[in-house]
Formats: C-alpha cells, sequence, structure tokens
C-alpha cells in the first residue's frame, strides 16, 4: 500500500505530473483499513483547466427542429422548440447525459434529448462530465421514449404562443409565428 499513514487517514503524494492540462480524468475512491477495504464508490470526472484557456463552452446547433421540454423526456411537457440551424446554449445535464437543459436565445430554458443537437462549432470538445446534473420531476411510467425526431402531437402544439410585441412585452399571437424562438404557449 502506497501513501503516508497518519493517525486514522492515509495520505498520497501530489503526483500532479502524471496529469496533463486541458483534459478529462476519472476518478474513484475507496475507504481501506487494517481490516479490509470498502467497495469502489461510482465513478467522478474532471476537467484539468490549470491555466484558463483549455475549453470553451461550445453552443449547440439543432440538426431538425428540437422540441423543447419541462422536464426531460417526451410527451406531454413540450415548452418551445429550438429551429433547424438555430443555437443554444447548454446548462446542465441529466443523469445518463441523454437530455441537455438549454438557455435558448430568447431566453427560455428547457430539456433538449441530446440526440437532436450537435456541439458548435462541429468540431469543439464536448465532456458531458464538465457539465453539471440537474434535478428535474419525475418521469411519469407512460412517457414515451423520445424519437431521433421528436415532433408533437396535434395535441401537444400550442394554438398560439408568446412573442414580444413592438415594445418588447409579451403578447400572445395566434396562430405561432413560423419561426417563433420563444413558442411558449399562451396562458
Amino acid at each position: 500500500m502506497n501513501g503516508k499513514k497518519e493517525g486514522d487517514w492515509l495520505f498520497f503524494g501530489d503526483d500532479s505530473s502524471a496529469t496533463i492540462d486541458c483534459n478529462l480524468y476519472y476518478w474513484r475512491a475507496r475507504a481501506v483499513a487494517d481490516s479490509g477495504h470498502s467497495d469502489w464508490s461510482e465513478t467522478f470526472t474532471f476537467y484539468l483547466d490549470v491555466y484558463g484557456n483549455c475549453f470553451q463552452f461550445p453552443e449547440f446547433k439543432a440538426l431538425s427542429n428540437a422540441n423543447c421540454r419541462r422536464d426531460p423526456w417526451a410527451g406531454e411537457n413540450y415548452v418551445g422548440v429550438i429551429w433547424e440551424g438555430e443555437t443554444a446554449e447548454l446548462l446542465g445535464l441529466n443523469e445518463d447525459a441523454s437530455w441537455g437543459m438549454f438557455k435558448l436565445k430568447n431566453e427560455l430554458e428547457c430539456w433538449v434529448n441530446m440526440d437532436l443537437l450537435e456541439p458548435d462549432p462541429p468540431d469543439a470538445i464536448f465532456f458531458p462530465g464538465y457539465y453539471p446534473v440537474l434535478e428535474h420531476g419525475e418521469q411519469p411510467e407512460d412517457a414515451p421514449a423520445p424519437s431521433a425526431v421528436d415532433e408533437p402531437s396535434g395535441e401537444e402544439t400550442p394554438t398560439g404562443c408568446m412573442v414580444p410585441d413592438e415594445t418588447g412585452r409579451l403578447v400572445c399571437q395566434i396562430p405561432c409565428p413560423q419561426r417563433s424562438s420563444s413558442a411558449q404557449p399562451c396562458p
């Protein structure tokens, strides 16, 4: 066993020469005692950016019209859309990184299935471990699985949506403008 024991603690030396700046690292831990050891913890990640110049948060571009949801699953929780070719900022992910919480250009924050977007620019490096895992509501048992093209059903599509008028005040417009980036349903 490597390390230096001090009281009940076992310390390991700093081997920072084994790390490389601008890389994603995985780690886990377990307790060690004279009587044995515990199971390994779950695996965690960190991104090493010593000088603050390695990683820029990429925006993501919609590969097709991508529905935004209140929670990370398909079904009756449609609140907006990222139109094909438009970009949005990734704020965090769900537990398995299959859904991302995005901030749209109109400040709407909503969940989008990650299969419907790509980093922008496309050669940007995307490390899911760099983003926080966000809390969300419980998925209903009858929630459908997202499809490659997650289009809302006729029941989910709002008949009108909130859009800014000339003064910047949100008003309900029926029908929704085709390229409305707000796409929040009218109350």
